[in-house]
């Protein structure tokens, strides 16, 4: 529901959004289930929705998707895939808008400033950091018209509201939506939808993928809220979804687990005073109008009446009909979510509300030794106590770029009893790309004792209260000597073993 109601808001403020509606899926004759189906963003995508086929659009994920300036060359933005047109993108300004938005100037020439602000203020609000703002960078699309201006378009919003970062073992809300294809699809039908799980974008079911389907089904699908009791409840549990945490998430540092330099395309646009205004605008435009608990129960509403009977009869879901309708409203539904976080927008706006953003912090449970045996959440993490890092763990390497096998055997290594990183209990149920996001940060944020790293504090570094001067003093230098003898004698010690 999160997906559905987040695209229809978008809608509303005139973004161009993919097509969306729930279906029900049949297999062989059997009802496998309701399942969202998503337009593909495509070249039939942008015929239709800009009258044209000239230009490129590009899929950001992974080296290069935030934008950061790294060459002339386009072969070194690995991640940024080209979706249309890709034999002539030697004509595409893509390198230009990257360039100009990193230097702050000249960026208007290649921006749909405008679309682009309408989009940020609608994913702030919608606490969407699944995306560009947060620390995976994806989800987005770039499409760049004829005239070499680029406008953004929004993509997978199963995680918004706030459910993205929040423990980190999200999944989407029960699929539903108004206005859903309520009639058979076949087995092979070949339109540009997707699945809820967007996992390619002009799916086929058949039967013989209905065991890879079904998989990929329950790690996505989660149980609506009921009272925030259930140990697995997702994101959509109370103390979740309306946790401080997504309410007050700030509007003029909307970024999550980064900062607003790493994201130089929103970075760029809010330096900007003209548009920083306009942006402002928006945002009350959408706390007033459109994400507003009265806009947000008229959709839900038309959820909880279309879906039921659907609801009741799906094999696969894994929440009963009960819990459905208490997310479509009450006091853990997204109208009341709307209703809180449209409050907290115009109170930011009105400077009523300051909100002290640390923009690093991936509105993840505190780590690295803040807690005893629980998580943030007051949940007892699987390895138990948290131990403190050791140099070995902290070492250089990048955990988003390892390969399955590189990542399961350090895995393992966490997992052992004497991991210095502590995982969350709902760690199994998470995504590949959620396991690596969350250790990736659990290993920023854990510091070596003394918070120094691995080599000896230089004069006047520890305390802090002034710079250091650059030079060792002589308590330096005698550190750096024992730690210089204690290497020579495990070198010996290792020298008389292998002899």
């Amino acid at each position: 529901m999160k997906e559905y109601v987040s695209y229809e808001l978008m809608e509303q403020i005139g973004i161009e959004t993919p097509a969306h509606s729930f279906m029900k899926v049949m297999i062989n004759g059997e009802y496998y289930g309701l399942m969202l189906g998503v337009e593909a963003i495509n070249e039939t995508f942008v015929a239709q929705n800009y009258k044209t086929t000239e230009g490129y659009l590009y899929k950001p994920d992974g080296t290069g998707s935030d934008l950061i300036y790294i060459s002339d060359s386009l072969d070194d933005y690995e991640g940024i895939e080209v979706k249309m047109n890709e034999n002539s993108t030697e004509k595409s300004n893509l390198i230009s808008m990257i360039k100009a938005i990193n230097d702050g100037e000249g960026y208007e020439e290649y921006l749909n400033t405008d679309e682009m602000i309408r989009y940020f203020a609608m994913n702030t609000a919608l606490v969407s950091l699944d995306s560009y703002q947060g620390q995976m960078k994806h989800n987005y699309y770039l499409y760049e018209d004829e005239n070499g201006v680029f406008s953004i378009l929004p993509w997978d919003y199963n995680m918004a509201f706030g459910g993205f970062g929040i423990g980190m073992g999200g999944g989407s809300l029960a699929p539903m939506s108004p206005n859903a294809d309520t009639s058979d699809v076949s087995v092979n039908d070949k339109d540009a939808t997707q699945d809820s799980a967007q996992t390619a974008e002009n799916p086929q079911i058949n039967e013989g993928k209905k065991q890879d389907n079904s998989q990929f089904l329950e790690r996505e699908k989660v149980p609506m809220p009921q009272g925030g009791d259930r140990q697995n409840g997702g994101m959509m549990d109370s103390g979740e979804l309306l946790s401080d945490d997504a309410i007050n998430f700030s509007i003029y540092e909307p970024v999550s687990g980064t900062t607003l330099t790493d994201r130089p395309l929103l970075n760029v646009l809010l330096s900007d005073e003209t548009i920083l205004s306009q942006y402002e605008k928006y945002l009350e435009q959408i706390s007033t109008e459109i994400l507003t608990e009265e806009n947000v129960t008229s959709i839900t509403m038309k959820l909880g009446d279309l879906l039921t009977p659907y609801i009741e009869e799906d094999p696969s879901k894994f929440y009963t009909t009960e819990e459905f309708l208490g997310g479509v409203s009450g006091e853990n539904s997204l109208s009341e979510f709307a209703k809180q976080r449209s409050e907290s927008i115009l109170a930011q706006l009105s400077g009523e509300l300051v909100v002290e953003s640390d923009q690093t912090s991936s509105m993840m449970p505190p780590m690295g030794g803040e807690s005893d045996e629980e998580d943030a959440n007051g949940e007892p993490f699987q390895n138990g106590n948290v131990p403190q890092m050791n140099e070995e763990m902290q070492g250089g390497f990048d955990i988003l770029s390892m390969t399955d096998e590189e990542f399961e055997q350090f895995l393992e290594r966490i997992q052992s009893n004497n991991s210095p990183i502590a995982l969350p209990f709902n760690f199994d149920s998470m995504t590949l790309e959620e396991k690596k996001a969350y250790l990736t940060k659990q290993m920023d944020n854990l510091q070596m004792p003394g918070g120094a790293g691995d080599r000896p504090m230089m004069n006047n570094e520890a305390n802090g209260k002034e710079e250091s001067t650059g030079e060792f003093t002589k308590e330096d230098i005698y550190t750096n000597l024992i730690y210089l003898a204690v290497l020579l004698i495990v070198i010996f010690a290792f020298r008389r073993i292998g002899k």
